[in-house]
């Protein structure tokens, strides 16, 4: 696809600021008579105007290079990816609404990100046809899957499902409720909800460790984020 541009560049007309100015002169001449100028000033002006608009064509091209193009069964999984990944996201965020499993449309919600979460899991790996001598890696990463999930958003999405930590009790606390010896216990606690949370969270971990798997684009889009939060 570059080249195809590249190519359409050098047959084209090419792009100007102006074209032409009132006299007819072309803008790039103007320029490059102003670079021949004694005001150093005004040269290096000249310059970096001219290097900017003549590298605006390869800027072009190097994001083209990095985008994805999707034809056939790769444009239906991308739709479907999408549809899984907003279904996701409208979930962790109504989380609050279902998240106590108070009725059965709740765990309904419930079932469904634990499935989803499920099915991107396996969306992102591939099985190994041959396994490596003294290896027992049954699957490598998806690479065209994970580049999916990063352009739909998918680690914030993730990000907002972990945050769904700070809403846990304490384990030793959870452990006297449930046993009936802890004493000043908290009376709003759910055991339920508390290891229905534990297993959206590991599976969401899971998730993203396929998501950054042998993936150097993603892993880069991980550790910003523990950047950030440091």
């Amino acid at each position: 696809v570059p080249r195809i541009f590249e190519e359409s560049i050098a047959s084209g007309n090419p792009i100007s600021l102006a074209q032409v100015d009132e006299s007819g002169q072309q803008v790039d001449e103007m320029l490059l008579d102003l670079c021949l100028h004694r005001n150093s000033v005004l040269v290096q002006e000249a310059l970096q105007l001219l290097m900017g608009h003549h590298s605006a064509s390869q800027h072009v091209v190097n994001d083209i290079s990095k985008a994805q193009l999707l034809r056939g069964p790769l444009e239906r999984q991308y739709l479907e990816l999408e549809k899984k990944v907003s279904l996701l996201q409208y979930h962790i965020e109504t989380q609050e609404l279902w998240g106590h499993l108070e009725k059965e449309e709740h765990r309904k919600s419930s079932d469904e990100v634990k499935q989803v979460l499920r099915d991107l899991t396996a969306a992102c790996r591939l099985e190994v046809a041959t396994l490596p001598v003294c290896s027992t890696v049954v699957h490598t990463a998806n690479v065209e899957v994970q580049i999916m999930l990063r352009s739909l958003g998918l680690f914030d999405v993730c990000m907002d499902a972990m945050a769904l930590s700070a809403e846990l009790d304490n384990e030793d606390d959870a452990e006297d409720e449930e046993t009936g010896e802890g004493e000043g216990g908290d009376d709003d606690f759910n055991p339920e909800e508390s290891r229905n949370t534990r297993e959206i969270l590991q599976l969401t971990s899971s998730l993203l460790c396929w998501f950054v798997h042998h993936n150097p684009v993603n892993q880069a889009l991980a550790h910003a984020d523990v950047r950030a939060d440091l």
